[in-house]
């Protein structure tokens, strides 16, 4: 019982206590310490329009209606801050000794108004304002000044806003940021400056979260460099920053990292759909790295061991950045495989590819190539790859710059392994004073069977083949630049085979479908040159060398007008003589037409055989009709003479069409037409 009585006293002692406390709170000059504190920490007024009421619970402290904060001098938006409520707590045992201490402040229904006008200056800065008032916060618990910029050197146990609004515009770039449902804790070391704070809301209606842990908030506003730790998220996507930072210049050196399974809140932020990027570009993005930003100049980024997850793909990164305009860029970006296919339309073969338009059905388009994007950026980048799966084509170890100037860039192919061979040279885009495409490029040992198996799903060509190729061409469409192509190039294969392909039995039996033992074409060569000028290729020298068949051809490739006209004139040997069947290939690349050269193959190769059955059925004629007439033909008048010439001049021209009616039925099986 006694035991009951004693806590029963002190029960009624603390109620005495809380009850006194009551009568001992000093409302109006905790109300006036609070404003005159944010008034001599920031330079600006904060009104309390309402009545001071004392609280028990859950702090001791006061609570007031009806809170205004006054903005910059030069703003026009009203003021910088207004809240519905206003409740601040107070610690017991220095009140009772007549001290007041801060230990919470609460602000309910806030609505804060931040901007930065067209000069630059943000209502965010404040300037420290000095009034005899302050002196009567308890300086023991502080014993510091608040630096120009900063917040008052308090120890707060808890600061909170619950229910607030936020609005930033920025007038120099119409950015304009809304964030609601605002709710923050946080907390103040009045010793060390030390800060925490954890946060949400709904930014432009995406959720947001953030926690935030710095070094001395007073020198981070005031504009120095200190230690900062922040964890944000944005919906589903995260970024965390741990280092140290500078927000006036802004300034940062620390570990970053991004975590975005997907770009649409960010597109949501400004009210926009999210874009179908190619590539998977708009999903599963991340970056880690140490970045450091300095605020020399235009002000300089450094990013080093990074590495940027894209596109299924991971790199390695480290780049230096100068913003400013032209953004200046140098970059080492190195990877194991890449896979690039999704951006080359998925890995699907040339032949297994269908288009309802393009350049071979109805010309060369004709609109305007924009080329202004080249001048954003000044740069060098070296790429250096593993391997680099471009979907029609896959290369091995790449090698590679891309030097940016000017709106000129200039890629050049140091080395790059491709179907065991190599490729190397330079490719230049240059958008100064409108488009110019330049370049020049070298394979050499290039496999042909797996590259014609990647673009074209064919394998019967079995070679290795060396090419050099130059090139110019000018003009803002497509169309200007494929009539204005000049150039030169040559292409050498060397020993191979043509699977599936008996060249010489077709010629001999004038008969595609014919199939020869081991049913190929061995060959020992194939070259051929070219010179481009004015949109036009021109070739005379083609030659296909090879044990049984040998081949030569020329013409022209019109690439302007996309047309072709090539006369090949392929010869299977048998024996010391040739069977010549020339071809003649034309018309649009849409439709090209191949023909036999009739004419040429019964004048030059049928010219000897002709004129023997020619004579021959002169001679069986002239026995017919003078059987038929009864009379000696040479000794009969010329009228007879005439008749008899005429009629075997008749029958020959009906054999003569007989033998080219034989070789189009024999070609026309060959070339697989009419």
């Amino acid at each position: 019982m006694r035991i009951l009585f004693r806590l029963l006293g002190v029960i009624f002692a603390i109620l005495l206590l809380f009850v006194a406390a009551l009568f001992i709170i000093p409302t109006e000059r905790i109300a006036r310490i609070a404003t005159d504190q944010f008034t001599a920490a920031t330079g600006r007024a904060l009104t309390i329009s309402g009545d001071v009421r004392p609280t028990l619970y859950p702090v001791l402290g006061v609570r007031t209606d009806g809170v205004e904060l006054a903005n910059a001098d030069w703003s026009q938006t009203g003021p910088m801050l207004t809240a519905d409520r206003l409740s601040v707590g107070v610690r017991l045992m220095p009140l009772l000794s007549g001290h007041v201490e801060v230990e919470e402040i609460v602000v309910e229904g806030a609505r804060i108004s931040l901007e930065r006008n067209v000069d630059g200056q943000s209502n965010w800065v404040f300037e420290t304002a000095s009034t005899d008032a302050s002196n009567e916060v308890d300086s023991s618990a502080n014993g510091l000044t608040p630096p120009s910029g900063g917040l008052p050197r308090i120890s707060l146990a808890r600061g909170a806003l619950s229910d607030t609004s936020v609005e930033f515009r920025d007038d120099s770039t119409g950015v304009l940021i809304s964030l609601t449902g605002l709710t923050i804790d946080m907390a103040l070391d009045g010793a060390t400056g030390a800060a925490t704070l954890a946060g949400s809301g709904a930014l432009n209606g995406q959720t947001v979260r953030l926690n935030l842990v710095t070094g001395d908030i007073n020198a981070l506003l005031a504009g120095q460099v200190e230690r900062v730790s922040l964890k944000s998220q944005l919906a589903d996507i995260k970024f965390d920053f741990e280092g140290r930072a500078g927000l006036s210049p802004f300034t940062l050196d620390g570990q970053t990292t991004l975590d975005a399974p997907q770009v649409t809140p960010v597109f949501a932020l400004v009210g926009q759909a999210a874009p179908a990027l190619p590539g998977g570009l708009d999903r599963d993005l991340a970056f880690s790295g140490q970045v450091t930003m300095t605020p020399d100049g235009a002000g300089r980024v450094f990013m080093r061991g990074s590495e940027v997850q894209a596109a299924g793909n991971t790199v390695e990164l480290d780049a230096d950045i100068a913003l400013g305009e032209p953004l200046t860029l140098a970059a080492r970006v190195s990877a194991g495989d890449l896979d690039l296919s999704a951006f080359t339309g998925g890995g699907q073969s040339a032949s297994s590819t269908t288009t309802t338009s393009g350049p071979i059905s109805s010309g060369w388009p004709t609109s305007f190539i924009d080329t202004s994007a080249l001048a954003f950026l000044n740069g060098n980048i070296a790429l250096s790859a593993r391997s680099i799966d471009l979907g029609l084509m896959k290369l091995g170890a790449v090698d590679a710059t891309l030097a940016l100037d000017q709106s000129r860039l200039v890629t050049t192919l140091r080395q790059v392994a491709a179907y065991e061979g190599g490729i190397s040279g330079e490719l230049v885009v240059n958008g100064r004073g409108g488009l110019s495409l330049g370049g020049n490029l070298r394979a050499d040992g290039i496999a042909l069977q797996p590259l014609l198996t990647d673009f074209a799903d064919q394998d019967r060509l079995i070679g290795t083949a060396d090419l050099q190729f130059q090139y110019l061409a000018v003009g803002d469409t497509m169309d200007a630049l494929a009539r204005s192509l000049s150039g030169s190039g040559s292409i050498s294969i060397g020993e191979g085979e043509l699977l599936g392909l008996d060249l010489a039995g077709m010629l001999r039996n004038l008969d595609a479908s014919y199939r020869g033992e081991g049913s190929k074409t061995v060959f020992n060569t194939i070259t051929a040159s070219t010179s481009i000028t004015n949109g036009v290729a021109s070739n005379s020298d083609l030659i296909f060398d090879a044990p049984l068949i040998s081949a030569t051809g020329e013409g022209t490739i019109d690439i302007g007008n996309q047309s072709l006209a090539y006369r090949l004139t392929p010869v299977a040997l048998t024996g010391g003589a040739g069977i010549s069947v020339p071809v003649i290939i034309e018309g649009p690349w849409s439709d090209l037409s191949f023909r036999p050269d009739l004419e040429a193959l019964v004048n030059q190769n049928l010219a000897a055989e002709r004129e023997a059955l020619e004579e021959q059925l002169r001679t069986q004629a002239q026995e017919a009709l003078e059987r038929e007439l009864g009379v000696d033909v040479e000794g009969a008048g010329g009228n007879v003479e005439q008749a008899v010439r005429d009629r075997v001049d008749e029958q020959a021209d009906e054999l003569r069409n007989q033998v080219e009616d034989q070789l189009r039925e024999g070609l026309g099986r060959l070339l697989g037409g009419n």
